[in-house]
C-alpha cells in the first residue's frame, strides 16, 4: 500500500488550500448564466416550469431550470460550443425554444395554454422530482412488496443512506431534522417512525436541502444542511402496525403495537415492543439530531460510566443472531398545537432490557520487541432499567420563535460480569445508576430589523457507582503482594452546569452577522475510594486510594459568526473567542491548581456551486483546546478489573487545525447522486498516554507532560445511480484513513501507525414483478505498526443477499443469507422465509427459520494502536418462529 510522507502532503496541502480557492474564483468567472422571468399571457408568474439548455434542438441537456412561485429562474452553465439551444418545457403551455449566443444574459418568457389531444398515453411518474430545494421521492416507485415500514423504502433511494443504528445520512451529511408532515414529533429519535410507519402509508420521502428549521432566520441567515420530511397519503389520519410472535426453541416471544395519530392539530405515537428473539429495540430511544449531539459537547446530559466490567466486542451484524435478551419499551410521543404556532410536545420512554452476553477474547499486545498474550472467556448478565421525560413548549413563527424542554432522566442499570483470564475466574459486580435533571431554552425576538436571541442551559446530574471484583486483583499495589478475596470501588460524581447566552442577528444585504456573548459554570464534585476485603474483614485503603475532588469551571466567551451567501457562494466564518479560568482542588491530596486559558477558535466554509449538478464544500478550523475535564483523578482508580488509572489535572492543551474538501454531484432528473473529499488534521499535545501493561494484560494508565503529534489523512467517495426501468439502485462506497501517532508503552516512547481502507457495494432490484434481491457487500483491511516491528494486519469481508420470490398473489419465499470472513475464520448463514398475505391486504402470517446452519459461535479480529484482538462470541441457536402482524 502507498506510503505517505505526512510533513510533505501537509506542505502542499497549506500551499494548496490557497489555490483552490483561486480555483473557483477563476471558474466562477469562466461560467455563463442565464436568468429570466416566465409569465403566462395573463401576465400571471408561472411556477414548476422547466427551462432546458441543450447542446442542438435534440441533443444532450447542459444544464436545466426550475421557475419558482415568482417566476424566476436562473441556470449556470459552462460550454465551449459558440452557441446553446434553450427551451421551456411545460404540459399545460405551449414549448417555446431560440438559439442564443454562448453569455450571461436575460431571457424572459410569455408562454401560452395549450390543449395537447393525445391518442392513446400511458403517464408513468417520475420516481425523483425536484422543486426548488425540495428532492421528493416516490415511495410507490421505489417499495418493494416485502417492504414493510418506511425505513425499508428510505434504504433504497439514491442519494440516502441508512447506517446500522438507524442514522440517516444524506449526500454523506447526518439529516438535521426528521420531520412527519412538516412537525418535529420526534426530535431526533426518529428510528421510533422509521421502524414502525407503514410503508404503504407514505406518499413521498421529501429531502429539504439548505433547511432552516426556525421560520425567523429562514431570510436572515443560511444553512448548508438537510432535513427529511415525511409526506403520507391524504386520507392517512391513524395508522400504525401491531405485531405478535413466538417460536421455538427455547421459548420465543415478540409483541409490538404502535399506533400513530397525525392531523393537523395533533401527533401521536404511542409504542410497545417487547421479545426475547435478540431485537434491540431500545435503539429506537438513540438520538440523531445533529443539533443535539453538538450541544452535548457543551451542555451534555448523559449518562456517564464512571467504572465497568470487562465487555465483550460484540458482531457487526444483526443483533438477532447473537443477542440473548429480554427487552420491555413503552415510549409515548405526542405533540399538540395549542393556538398561534404554540406546540406543547411531550417524549416519554421506560425501558427494561436484560442480556446475556457470552464469548472470549485472546489479546495480543505488542510492546516493540515484547509480546504479551492475554486470553479471557467472559460472561455478562447486564440488566438497563431507565425511565426519560421530556416536555417541550415551543412556537415557531413568522413573527417569534420560543422553545423550552424540561427532562429529567433515571437509570437503574446493574451488571455481572464473570470472567476466566487464563484459567483463573474473576467476578465483578456493578451498580451504575444515574439521575439528570435539565432546563434548556431557546427564545428569538425581533427588535427593529434585528434579531434578539436568548439561550439558557441548567442541568444536574448525579452518578453514585461501584464496583466489586472478586477475588482481588493488582496484589502489588493493593495488599502488599498477597492474594485476597475482593476489591470493591467507590465512586460518586455529581455536576452542576449553567450556560447563558444572548446573540444579536443582523443582516446587511448579502451579509448576515451574528454577535453573541456568553457565560458558562461547571461545577463538580467527584469522590472515591477503595475498600479491600479479606476473611471477611472490610478495609479502607485510606487516602492514598481516595478522591474527593472539587472542580469548577467559569467560562466568558463570545462568537462573531459571518456568512456571506450569493447564488453561487455561500461563506461561513464563525470566530469563536473565550476566556475560561479552572479551580481544582483535592482534599485528600491536598493539592490545588489554578489555570487561565484564553482561545481563540476560528472556522470556516466555503460552498461553491458550479451548476444545478456540481457543488464544492471546503472546511478549514484551528484546532486549540484545553483537555479538561470528563475525568481528573489524582489517586488511582479501579476503572475495571484490568484497568487502574491515575489521571491529574494536567489540563494539557491541544493546538492544530483541519481542512477538507468534498465535490457533490447530484442529478435528480438521472437519479445520480455522488460526492468524493479528502479530510486533513494535525494536532499537537503537551500530554501523552503512559500505559504501562503487566505481564496478566493488566493496565496502568496515566497522562504525563510530554510533546506529542498526531497526523490524520482521510479520503472518501460514495455514488448511487438508479434505474427506473429496472427498479433497480446500485451504491458504491469507499473510505481510507491514515493514523500517527506517538504512545508511552511501558516507559518507551513509541511511534504508532495505522490504515485501514473499506469497500463497500450495494444492489437492490425489484426488476421482475415475482422477485426482489438486495445484496450487499464489505470489504476492509486493517493495519497498526508499532515502533519498527512487524505490522498487525487484518482482512475481512462480508457479503450479505436476500432473495424474495413471488410464485403467486399474496405469497412469497424468501432466503438471507449471510457469508463472512474474517482472519482464520468463515461464517455462513442461512435463514427462510414464508410469508402470506391474508385478502384484507392488511394482514400478514410469516414463518421464519434462522440459522439453519445452527451456527454456534462467532470470531472476529480488530486491530488497535498496539494490539490485535480476536474475539469470538456465542450465538443464538437455530429457531423458528411464527409471526402475524397487521397495519392499521
Amino acid at each position: 500500500m502507498l506510503r505517505i510522507k505526512l510533513y510533505d502532503i501537509r506542505k502542499i496541502l497549506f500551499k494548496c488550500f490557497p489555490i483552490f480557492l483561486l480555483f473557483i474564483c477563476q471558474i466562477s468567472l469562466a461560467e455563463n448564466q442565464i436568468t429570466g422571468k416566465i409569465v403566462s399571457n395573463d401576465g400571471i408568474c408561472l411556477e414548476n416550469i422547466h427551462i432546458l439548455l441543450q447542446k442542438e434542438n435534440s441533443g444532450g441537456i447542459i444544464a436545466f431550470g426550475i421557475s419558482n412561485s415568482k417566476g424566476e429562474y436562473t441556470i449556470r452553465f459552462e460550454t465551449g460550443r459558440d452557441s446553446i439551444f434553450l427551451k421551456t418545457q411545460s404540459l399545460n403551455y405551449a414549448v417555446q425554444q431560440l438559439w442564443l449566443t454562448n453569455k450571461n444574459q436575460i431571457q424572459n418568457f410569455t408562454l401560452f395554454p395549450e390543449v395537447k389531444e393525445l391518442k392513446e398515453v400511458r403517464i408513468k411518474a417520475s420516481p425523483i422530482r425536484q422543486h426548488g430545494d425540495t428532492i421528493s421521492y416516490s415511495v410507490g416507485a421505489f417499495a418493494g412488496k416485502n417492504d414493510q415500514v418506511i425505513a425499508d423504502v428510505i434504504n433504497k433511494l439514491p442519494g440516502l443512506e441508512v447506517e446500522s443504528d438507524g442514522r440517516i445520512l444524506y449526500q454523506g451529511t447526518p439529516i438535521r431534522k426528521f420531520y412527519i408532515e412538516g412537525m418535529d414529533l420526534l426530535e431526533g429519535k426518529y428510528n421510533l417512525a422509521n421502524n414502525n410507519l407503514p410503508a404503504e402509508s407514505v406518499a413521498s420521502v421529501q429531502v429539504l436541502e439548505n433547511h432552516e428549521p426556525i421560520k425567523l432566520l429562514r431570510n436572515i441567515t443560511s444553512t448548508d444542511k438537510a432535513s427529511l420530511n415525511i409526506k403520507l397519503k391524504r386520507n392517512i389520519a391513524m395508522t400504525g402496525k401491531a405485531k405478535l410472535g413466538i417460536g421455538a426453541s427455547p421459548m420465543l416471544w415478540d409483541a409490538n403495537i404502535t399506533p400513530m395519530l397525525f392531523n393537523k392539530k395533533q401527533q401521536l405515537i404511542c409504542s410497545y415492543q417487547a421479545n426475547n428473539m435478540g431485537k434491540d429495540v431500545a435503539m429506537d430511544l438513540k438520538t440523531f439530531s445533529i443539533e443535539d449531539l453538538m450541544d452535548m459537547l457543551d451542555n451534555n446530559t448523559e449518562k456517564e460510566e464512571l467504572l465497568g466490567i470487562q465487555n465483550l466486542s460484540t458482531p457487526n451484524f444483526n443483533t438477532s443472531r447473537y443477542l440473548n435478551n429480554n427487552i420491555h419499551l413503552l415510549s409515548t410521543n405526542y405533540l399538540l398545537i395549542l393556538n398561534h404556532d404554540l406546540q406543547l410536545r411531550v417524549n416519554s420512554s421506560y425501558l427494561n432490557d436484560y442480556q446475556k452476553h457470552n464469548g472470549g477474547s485472546r489479546s495480543e499486545y505488542h510492546l516493540g520487541n515484547d509480546t504479551i498474550i492475554l486470553q479471557e472467556k467472559i460472561n455478562n448478565r447486564l440488566t438497563k432499567r431507565s425511565l426519560i421525560n421530556e416536555f417541550t413548549l415551543s412556537q415557531n413563527s413568522d413573527r417569534n420563535y420560543l422553545k423550552n424542554t424540561l427532562k429529567i432522566q433515571a437509570y437503574w442499570d446493574k451488571q455481572l460480569g464473570h470472567v476466566s483470564q487464563n484459567n483463573s475466574p474473576i467476578r465483578q459486580d456493578y451498580q451504575n445508576p444515574f439521575q439528570s435533571f435539565s432546563n434548556k431554552l431557546k427564545w428569538i425576538k425581533p427588535l427593529g430589523k434585528k434579531m434578539w436571541q436568548l439561550a439558557s442551559f441548567v442541568s444536574y446530574n448525579k452518578a453514585p457507582q461501584s464496583l466489586l471484583v472478586k477475588p482481588g486483583v493488582y496484589e502489588d499495589i493493593f495488599n502488599s503482594g498477597k492474594s485476597y478475596d475482593a476489591i470493591l470501588q467507590e465512586a460518586n460524581n455529581e455536576e452542576l452546569n449553567i450556560n447563558h447566552s444572548i446573540s444579536l442577528i443582523n443582516k446587511i444585504k448579502r451579509w448576515s452577522l451574528t454577535h453573541k456573548i456568553g457565560y458558562q459554570h461547571q461545577q463538580k464534585d467527584f469522590d472515591s475510594r477503595i475498600y479491600l476485603n479479606d476473611n471477611l474483614i472490610e478495609t479502607d485503603l485510606g487516602k492514598e486510594f481516595q478522591n474527593q475532588l472539587n472542580f469548577r469551571k467559569n467560562k466568558i466567551y463570545g462568537n462573531e459568526s459571518i456568512q456571506y451567501i450569493t447564488e453561487r457562494f455561500k461563506l461561513y466564518a464563525d470566530l469563536p473567542l473565550s476566556y475560561t479560568n479552572y479551580n481544582i482542588s483535592d482534599k485528600i491530596s491536598n493539592i490545588s491548581t489554578q489555570k487561565n486559558t484564553f482561545l481563540f477558535q476560528p472556522k470556516l466554509r466555503l460552498n461553491y456551486e458550479f451548476n444545478a449538478f456540481f457543488t464544492w464544500k471546503n472546511t478549514w478550523k484551528k484546532i486549540h483546546k484545553v483537555g479538561d475535564s470528563r475525568r481528573i483523578n489524582y489517586a488511582n482508580v479501579l476503572e475495571n478489573y484490568r484497568r487502574l488509572q491515575k489521571q491529574e489535572a494536567i489540563l494539557g492543551e491541544t493546538k492544530g487545525q483541519s481542512m477538507g474538501t468534498t465535490l457533490h454531484y447530484k442529478n435528480p432528473l438521472s437519479s445520480i447522486f455522488a460526492y468524493a473529499g479528502y479530510t486533513y488534521m494535525q494536532s499537537e499535545k503537551d500530554l501523552i498516554l503512559h500505559n504501562q501493561i503487566q505481564n496478566d494484560g493488566s493496565m496502568l494508565l496515566q497522562m504525563k507532560k510530554n510533546d506529542n503529534r498526531a497526523y490524520s489523512h482521510n479520503v472518501f467517495a460514495q455514488a448511487s445511480k438508479y434505474i427506473s426501468n429496472w427498479k433497480t439502485n446500485f451504491s458504491l462506497k469507499s473510505n481510507y484513513m491514515l493514523d500517527q501517532q506517538k504512545m508511552f508503552l511501558n516507559e518507551s516512547m513509541t511511534p504508532i501507525q495505522n490504515e485501514n481502507f473499506s469497500l463497500n457495494g450495494k444492489i437492490t432490484s425489484d426488476v421482475f414483478s415475482w422477485m426482489n434481491l438486495e445484496y450487499k457487500n464489505q470489504f476492509s483491511w486493517l493495519m497498526s505498526k508499532v515502533d519498527k516491528g512487524n505490522n498487525n494486519k487484518v482482512k475481512q469481508q462480508s457479503h450479505i443477499m436476500n432473495l424474495m420470490i413471488y410464485p403467486k398473489d399474496n405469497h412469497y419465499f424468501g432466503c438471507s443469507s449471510e457469508y463472512l470472513k474474517n482472519e482464520g475464520s468463515e461464517n455462513i448463514f442461512l435463514d427462510l422465509i414464508y410469508n402470506y398475505t391474508l385478502k384484507n391486504k392488511q394482514s400478514k402470517i410469516e414463518i421464519r427459520w434462522t440459522n439453519i446452519f445452527n451456527k454456534s459461535s462467532y470470531s472476529n479480529y480488530f486491530v488497535d494502536e498496539y494490539s490485535i484482538v480476536n474475539n469470538y462470541y456465542e450465538l443464538r441457536p437455530s429457531q423458528i418462529q411464527l409471526n402475524y402482524s397487521f397495519s392499521f
